[in-house]
């Protein structure tokens, strides 16, 4: 009888594989006239951090919402490797800080004399802040104490370890005053927690589980950023970030309102992408989001975000179709 049943599974197994090739070929050559499939990839960022889930979660309510789309959420080493991908052609939309955008698309910064005007916005993916922490117990109370510290700065090419080191910089840290350490967040945990790290830096999503992770398996404080100081040095380096206090209790540990620096993340295409396609990805999204939420609740701060967003290049014609279609308020481009 068991031998039975085996053979039985086996035939089974047989006709799905038979029947999927027989499915798979109809999609491929001489067909029916079926349209298409359209692929879209989109670069977010590490593996199982907040960009790169928030990237999933998108993804998935649009391929179960739009037919003939295929969307895939890849993930990169960070903001920077996703803008040289959508550069380059390697992806159609990339998960970008705003201060990556900004300076790719007016070639400032790292893209001094490079500037590409390709960029467009489809919609904001999510306000970001940066955590400056230390154990409780620490001696340092503020950014002069770092002097000759070890301290983490986020994975090279990340917009984390760009805008840590521009904070430091801001705070009158300048380089060889720390030991630099280029950790993953989960990396800075353990280190700090074994003493091989003095400060956790991290440039996140707000409720962020490797922040969570630290600040309950240790006792753990922030340090504030100076807001005088930060808008100076932001002013100077045209730097879209501003100073904003996260309240306290946000974070176990977090006992006061605390003065970090935020941005924002968008999503980011390209001039290329066709109207049709950029307003149909965002019709999608915007018609599955209450489940596209369900899956990453940190969607949800999307509509909030949309109608006070400042663009810092021009949002894409088929996005903006949308919006009106929608009856949802944004900020025009203003160069």
């Amino acid at each position: 009888m068991k031998k039975k049943s085996l053979l039985f599974i086996a035939a089974i197994l047989v006709i799905l594989v038979f029947a999927v090739g027989c499915g798979g070929a109809k999609q491929g050559g001489d067909t029916s006239g079926a349209p298409a499939m359209k692929f879209v990839r989109i670069g977010t960022a590490q593996l199982g951090g907040g960009t790169y889930n928030h990237g999933l979660g998108m993804s998935t309510v649009v391929n179960s919402e739009l037919k003939g789309y295929k969307l895939e959420a890849l993930p990169t080493s960070g903001a920077v490797e996703s803008a040289r991908m959508l550069e380059n052609k390697e992806v159609e939309i990339a998960c970008l800080g705003v201060d990556i955008v900004f300076d790719q698309y007016n070639g400032l910064g790292r893209y001094e004399g490079k500037a590409w005007k390709e960029a467009r916005l489809l919609f904001p993916q999510f306000g970001t802040y940066v955590n400056i922490v230390v154990p409780v117990k620490s001696p340092i109370k503020s950014f002069a104490d770092m002097k000759g510290k070890k301290v983490g700065v986020g994975n090279p090419g990340s917009a984390g370890y760009y805008l840590i080191t521009h904070i430091l910089r801001s705070q009158g840290l300048n380089e060889g005053d720390y030991v630099e350490n280029p950790l993953s967040p989960t990396e800075q945990t353990t280190a700090l927690r074994d003493g091989h790290l003095d400060v956790f830096g991290y440039y996140t999503t707000p409720n962020s589980p490797p922040v969570v992770e630290l600040s309950t398996t240790m006792n753990v404080r922030w340090l504030d950023v100076d807001k005088a100081k930060w808008d100076a040095y932001a002013k100077a380096n045209k730097l879209p970030f501003t100073i904003v206090n996260v309240p306290a209790g946000t974070y176990k540990g977090m006992d006061k309102d605390t003065a970090t620096v935020s941005g924002m993340n968008v999503y980011a295409t390209t001039a290329e992408m066709s109207e049709e396609m950029a307003y149909e990805i965002t019709k999608a999204f915007f018609t599955r989001f209450d489940d596209a939420v369900k899956i990453v609740p940190a969607i949800a701060e999307i509509k909030t975000l949309l109608p006070v967003i400042t663009p810092v290049v021009q949002w894409h014609p088929g996005a903006v179709k949308y919006f009106k279609e929608a009856g949802m308020k944004y900020n025009e481009y203003a160069q």
